[in-house]
């Protein structure tokens, strides 16, 4: 079942994370298609992981809704704070400068809104039914792939990920 089955439910959702956000579906947008066209993006980009840009998520029609809209929503959230509570709008290219450019201050921010959103998503899950031992250990994981080739700009040391990630409170 795809979230678009139940529109209405998701976006009210989303926008309890933050008023500003706009779920858009990712293999219809115009623009994620241009991305797509990127040789180090193709067709997974459209099909296999969410994206957020300033408040709209665009999500995939066969990911996990509930995680996907909790983990990029985090980002809006936090790209907010980047703008000192103002709009994600306005905190996007602060957000952008910590977790691209700004070496190697930019790798630390990366890593961390990257933890704190799956950890928001985890904890959403929590909520929900699941266990805080599959949480922890989903975090653990989520930190090595943190670390390697598919957050390249999140670079961190492994075993140091790991041993955050093993402490964080849920």
């Amino acid at each position: 079942m795809s979230w678009r089955d139940n529109r209405t439910h998701w976006e009210g959702w989303a926008r309890s994370v933050d008023p500003a956000i706009r779920l858009v579906d990712k293999e219809s947008s115009p623009l994620m298609r241009a991305y797509a066209r990127l040789p180090w993006l193709g067709d997974e980009f459209l099909t296999r992981t969410a994206s957020v840009i300033g408040a709209r998520i665009y999500l995939t029609r066969g990911g996990d809704a509930e995680h996907d809209i909790a983990h990029e929503g985090r980002h809006v959230r936090q790209k907010r704070w980047c703008s000192l509570g103002l709009s994600p709008w306005l905190g996007w290219p602060v957000f952008a400068v910590l977790c691209v450019f700004v070496l190697p201050a930019g790798l630390t921010a990366r890593f961390w809104f990257e933890m704190d959103a799956e950890a928001f998503a985890l904890k959403q899950k929590v909520r929900t039914g699941s266990s805080v031992a599959w949480a922890r250990y989903s975090l653990v994981e989520f930190a090595e792939l943190l670390c390697g080739g598919d957050y390249v700009w999140a670079w961190w040391p492994r075993r140091w990920a790991k041993k955050i990630a093993g402490l964080w409170k849920f």
